[in-house]
């Protein structure tokens, strides 16, 4: 990896120069991936298990219906964590010298940030880049000794519609083609940049202080894009959906900001995708991992002035009751109000305040590449799929890649929240939804009727907060509910801004230091 892969954010935009307009929208070239199939093709695959979210015992919790708690405590700990995510494991590896637990529903750790291998090729059930590190997060992929592959813009390409069998790739250099989509991405740029400066390091942070940026939050990012044509306006839209759930006409000016900043940087991956800080952080507990409990269902939250009480179910369905200094819940704030128990009922009310996305990951398992050339490749109107990733990119960059290992195309398909997207999710038609995924790839593949595999479906119910008009002013009111005294944090990507990793690993790290300020205070 040469010395510019290594760039922080900041560094990069500083010499580079990305925000001042450099990098514009090129030419359209012709995608060697046009599809010669008939619509009454024949399908071929193995379909793999579901994995993402299984919503049984949730719902079950949702309806009330619980089992016996237990009346006294097992035992008292300093602090437990709930949820084995990107924040959780965050959260832990920072506790890792305290008496803590981690409780995780499922079989793994890792939340999203989950994956399997094919042929040597890892790939992600869920995220799949972050941003060039800075903060927090670079901090923590020092301490992990993980170092991104880092992924210019010009690795980036936008399908505009089924009209055409040709794509819009975004280049490093000047255009010599004078279109209306390269004045417009110059434009955008140009009035874009003092917002993205005022955005520290990329990431919104709460609470929102700023006042221009409060302000950008109380309107649709549709408003801000009456100047720019249809076709620009769908790759934008294209990128909020898969950022938050929300097309153009509802997220938050401020959240369109803040996700289309990747116009004009660069972005890092790693091999297998986020899976690969949780695989890392997971290594890092290594000697504590007892203490992480995985098939374990957190029931409730008692919160007291001074402690909180745990109660859950094992892999065995044997109820338990813990007693600790501070609570850290990494739950969506939707969950987590169903959780905690003895809060005010005001700050439950904003913690109900937020409205969810839900999505489906598809990887697609394949003996040779059918889409050819970008790491990232965006779908406008009218796909359902909104963006494809290509796992075998990292290892391309690190000249670890070979034909013989096939390819992992990981696609986003999000739902907005109200949307029939959850009803799908909860059917679990995999051969449906899967069929429906190959009619919308064929136009835009070669050969994926005879190259595909098996397909493994993710389906996510919960986990991405819909950044809608004044989410971030609703978050810092919430923020503000949440006293420092009190023995339970929130440490869901959602109540640090943006629904990212970075946002994760910032909400642990504020959690984490609330614990040890309140075990320090007694």
């Amino acid at each position: 990896m040469d010395g510019d892969d290594s760039l922080t954010r900041r560094s990069f935009l500083q010499t580079a120069g990305l925000l001042a307009g450099a990098v514009v929208l090129g030419e359209f070239f012709d995608a060697p991936v046009a599809s010669s199939q008939s619509t009454t093709t024949s399908w071929h695959y193995e379909t793999g298990v579901w994995t993402g979210d299984d919503f049984t015992v949730g719902h079950e919790m949702r309806d009330a219906e619980f089992p016996k708690f237990p009346v006294e405590s097992e035992k008292t700990i300093d602090f437990a964590i709930i949820g084995g995510g990107i924040a959780g494991l965050t959260a832990a590896h920072y506790l890792n010298n305290y008496n803590y637990m981690l409780f995780e529903q499922y079989a793994d750790l890792g939340g999203q940030c989950r994956g399997q291998t094919y042929q040597g090729l890892e790939y992600s059930f869920g995220g799949t880049r972050i941003d060039v590190p800075q903060g927090s997060m670079e901090q923590l992929l020092d301490e992990l000794n993980l170092q991104p592959v880092i992924l210019q813009s010009s690795q980036n390409r936008f399908k505009l519609d089924t009209a055409t069998e040709k794509y819009w790739q975004f280049l490093s250099a000047e255009s010599k083609r004078n279109n209306e989509v390269t004045r417009d991405l110059a434009k955008f740029i140009t009035s874009a940049k003092p917002i993205w400066q005022l955005i520290k390091d990329g990431l919104l942070q709460i609470p929102l202080i700023d006042a221009d940026l409060s302000k950008l939050d109380s309107s649709v990012f549709k408003d801000s894009l009456t100047a720019y044509s249809p076709t620009f306006v769908a790759l934008l839209d294209s990128m909020c959906r898969v950022n938050s759930c929300l097309g153009v006409d509802k997220i938050s000016a401020l959240a369109g900001y803040a996700t289309t900043v990747s116009l004009a940087q660069p972005t890092a991956v790693f091999k297998g995708g986020n899976t690969a800080i949780t695989k890392a952080l997971v290594a890092s507990l290594q000697d504590s991992k007892h203490r992480c409990l995985t098939e374990s269902f957190v029931w409730a939250i008692e919160i007291a002035a001074d402690h909180a009480m745990v109660i859950y179910s094992d892999n065995q369905k044997r109820m338990h009751k813990v007693k600790c200094r501070h609570v850290i819940v990494t739950s969506p704030p939707l969950v987590a109000a169903r959780i905690l128990r003895n809060i005010d009922d005001t700050t439950k009310a904003k913690m109900l305040s937020f409205k969810y996305g839900s999505y489906l990951v598809a990887n697609y398992l394949l003996k040779t590449p059918v889409m050819a050339g970008c790491a990232t490749n965006w779908l406008g109107t009218p796909y359902g799929i909104k963006e494809a990733f290509l796992a075998e990119t990292p290892y391309q960059q690190l000249g670890e890649y070979s034909r013989k290992m096939g390819s992992v195309m990981t696609l986003y398909q999000p739902f907005a929240p109200g949307s029939e997207g959850r009803t799908l999710l909860l059917e679990g038609d995999q051969a449906k939804l899967t069929k429906n995924l190959c009619d919308q790839l064929e136009p835009v593949c070669q050969n994926l009727a005879t190259n595909l595999e098996k397909v493994i479906l993710s389906r996510w119910g919960h986990a991405m907060v819909a950044t809608n008009a004044n989410f971030f002013n609703k978050m810092t009111q919430l923020s503000a509910a949440l006293t420092d005294n009190s023995s339970y944090s929130l440490a869901h990507n959602s109540v640090q801004g943006m629904p990212k990793a970075e946002s994760a690993v910032a909400a642990a790290r504020a959690a984490v230091d609330k614990a040890l300020v309140r075990k320090l205070a007694n």
